[in-house]
């Protein structure tokens, strides 16, 4: 966690000599705040040549919650994404070894935006509610639009961009993709290669290391 910004951090807790038993901790940085309480079995005895490691044969059980206006945690690791802001909640469960933790909890996004190194412009009006069992986020609803800055939008009621499917986070820094997106009417322009244009998206995103997507493109008006 070392790329993380945790900000002000404050915490109550004791040491056994196999766990630390975290009654309270909570972090604050520009607006996000994230409180959590459990038990982390890791190796404090300063004798120890195991100092400061987590021990691999007992089981954590820990409980976060935020309140976020920014996902800051995440774009650390996705380079293709800048950031993505809004009204998040986020309630996460960590329960199991160090090498077989196993999550559970939820994710919702509100009102969001997202800049990526993609688009010349943000994809805006994210709504999203998730639900993470055993590893596997799947999706409920994700919306979002997607528009060239300054365009005139005809309906306000409806997104012009849809998310469905799941993400496998067993390995949560490596995790597998299998996403289905769909759109209709996204006007875009790219950030490094100057096109725009209007198109509509019948995708499937799927893959860890290679990420394979396949579907339809159908461009209309697109400009080089």
């Amino acid at each position: 966690f070392d790329i993380i910004e945790l900000g002000n951090v404050k915490s109550v807790g004791s040491y056994d000599g196999e766990f630390l038993h975290v009654e309270n901790v909570q972090a604050n940085t520009k607006g996000n705040s994230v409180v959590g309480f459990g038990d982390i079995p890791i190796d404090l005895n300063l004798s120890s040549k195991s100092f400061g490691n987590f021990t691999s044969s007992d089981f954590f059980n820990f409980k976060v919650k935020g309140d976020l206006n920014k996902l800051y945690f995440l774009s650390p690791y996705l380079p293709e994404l800048d950031s993505i802001n809004g009204n998040i909640g986020m309630n996460l469960e960590l329960e199991g070894s160090i090498n077989n933790l196993i999550r559970n909890g939820s994710i919702s996004i509100n009102n969001g935006t997202a800049h990526t190194l993609f688009l010349n412009d943000p994809i805006t009006d994210i709504n999203m509610i998730a639900e993470m069992t055993n590893n596997k986020l799947i999706i409920g609803n994700l919306v979002g639009n997607i528009y060239r800055k300054n365009e005139k939008k005809l309906d306000f009621t409806r997104s012009n961009i849809k998310v469905e499917g799941g993400i496998d986070f067993s390995k949560f820094f490596e995790p597998f993709y299998n996403l289905k997106v769909k759109s209709d009417e996204v006007s875009f322009k790219t950030l490094h290669f100057d096109i725009d244009g209007e198109s509509k998206l019948d995708l499937a995103i799927s893959g860890r290391d290679t990420i394979n997507i396949t579907g339809k493109i159908e461009a209309n008006d697109v400009r080089v």
